[in-house]
């Protein structure tokens, strides 16, 4: 895992690893943190979707959003994921999958990521 909210870093990923077919961003959790771990998605998920369609070879992009509410810096980094996906030069299917996931934290006994849910879209 990544700090996917540092542009230099996700510009070094796409330079250093043009090979990667498939890729997960996700929010990460602190069992401490409470309201901060379970915070949807930062707005700069979507400046890096942008970053990352240089990559050749990516076939298969997963955003995993915590929580069960859509939030619309959410809808934004799908709209930017699908948008890109969809003007990708890779040939065949392109995937793009949105999972919600319930964090670990001290409102809940969870002690990993549970599922909350999980669609796949794809585009040729």
């Amino acid at each position: 895992m990544m700090n996917c909210t540092d542009p230099k870093l996700v510009d070094r990923l796409v330079k250093n690893a043009p090979g990667i077919k498939q890729l997960e961003i996700r929010r990460p959790v602190d069992w401490g943190l409470g309201i901060g771990s379970q915070n949807t998605a930062p707005p700069e998920w979507a400046n890096i979707i942008q970053t990352l369609s240089s990559l050749p070879n990516l076939v298969c992009l997963r955003l995993t959003f915590p929580g069960t509410e859509e939030h619309q810096t959410d809808l934004v980094t799908i709209a930017v994921a699908r948008k890109m996906l969809q003007s990708s030069k890779v040939k065949g299917d392109k995937k793009l999958s949105i999972r919600r996931t319930i964090a670990p934290h001290y409102t809940n006994d969870y002690e990993e990521d549970s599922i909350h849910s999980d669609r796949t879209e794809v585009f040729n």
